[in-house]
């Protein structure tokens, strides 16, 4: 029996990979928690002016190099704008002469966003670093000036747009793809009927209106709990919707795809788990190890996701996520067209 189950097993791909990837995953988070701050975490390095030199420059990206991944940017407006979109976790503004014994002039700024909360709770380390750093090197000229962009943001504020993207994504790729399961039979003898599609777009049309729902009771128990993100507004209700959709079309595709078996509902399962680790719903991405950033990357989910804490909780023009936003509905408009076929491929097999 226990041979049985071994070669039952290897012939799931799904399963071994739920098997072998999980532990492995979460082995390589939490070893990031080692550091106060991980040695990976996004640092974007810019010049406070033009009298800024290139060896000012390379003089700090070196010595940050020890407790990060640091990036050079263009100017301080740029390194502002991929703060707000999560592209950096903190913004080093580099004054003049920072290579010369006692001669640092105005201020090494660090800027970090305010409503990042795992970010900002650590840039006061990152602050007193420079500062020890600082005085026992040759550049004590300048003062250091820790920045904040956007309100800060209580801890329970920061998680609300994470608990909204894991209600969505348990919609999508869980209770939908459940329910529609539950109705196989139904399905079966509706496969000859033109209803079949019908039924399938009713389906999906309700679980939408139910995640509406959910924002609604969201909205009406914020004010119990006194939480003030003002969430539900039209960038809010169009990320979440538009998330839902994309999603509850791939779980369907494959659910189709896989005739109702058992693989897909593990398949579904698998996404569902790569989104919640890697999409930042709770934990920051940039506190991963680079290559777990990269696939990170890779994710529509994530960028939802940025958007999401980006509608609620910054106070930014949402038009700097147009591209992802573009991206998004492109993607929502091809999980739709992939679902079409799927449902079709199924009532004509």
């Amino acid at each position: 029996m226990l041979k049985k189950e071994v070669l039952l097993t290897k012939r799931n791909i799904s399963i071994i990979l739920l098997i072998v990837m999980l532990p492995l995953v979460f082995g390589q988070i939490a070893g990031s928690f080692r550091t106060s701050l991980p040695k990976d975490t996004p640092i974007l390095i810019v010049a406070k002016n033009d009298e800024v030199t290139q060896d000012d420059m390379d003089y700090v990206e070196g010595w940050t190099t020890l407790f990060s991944e640091p990036v050079i940017g263009v100017n301080e407006a740029d390194g502002i704008y991929k703060l707000q979109r999560e592209e950096a976790y903190l913004l080093f503004v580099v004054p003049p002469n920072v290579t010369q014994t006692m001669a640092g002039e105005g201020e090494f700024e660090i800027y970090v966003d305010n409503s990042f909360v795992p970010v900002e709770k650590v840039s006061e380390y990152v602050v007193h670093n420079v500062e020890i750093y600082f005085t026992t090197t040759s550049f004590k000229g300048s003062d250091i000036v820790l920045k904040r962009i956007n309100d800060r943001k209580s801890m329970p504020e920061y998680m609300l747009p994470g608990f909204i993207m894991l209600m969505t994504c348990l919609m999508a790729l869980t209770i939908l793809p459940y329910s529609m399961g539950n109705e196989r039979n139904v399905i079966r003898r509706l496969k000859i009927e033109r209803t079949f599609g019908s039924m399938v777009a009713a389906k999906m049309l309700f679980f939408v209106l139910l995640v509406i729902v959910q924002l609604l009771l969201l909205r009406w128990s914020e004010s119990i709990i006194q939480l003030e993100t003002g969430f539900i507004d039209l960038d809010t209700f169009i990320i979440v919707l538009l998330t839902m959709i994309y999603l509850s079309a791939i779980s369907l595709s494959i659910t189709f795809l896989t005739k109702f078996s058992t693989t897909g509902n593990l398949i579904n399962t698998l996404i569902l788990f790569l989104i919640l680790l890697f999409s930042g719903t709770f934990y920051p991405v940039g506190f991963f190890p680079i290559y777990l950033q990269k696939m990170a990357l890779m994710l529509p989910s994530y960028y939802s996701m940025v958007m999401l804490r980006g509608a609620m909780l910054k106070n930014v023009d949402m038009s700097i996520y147009n591209d992802w936003m573009t991206g998004i509905v492109l993607l929502t408009i091809i999980t739709l067209i992939i679902l079409v076929f799927s449902v079709k491929k199924f009532r004509d097999v």
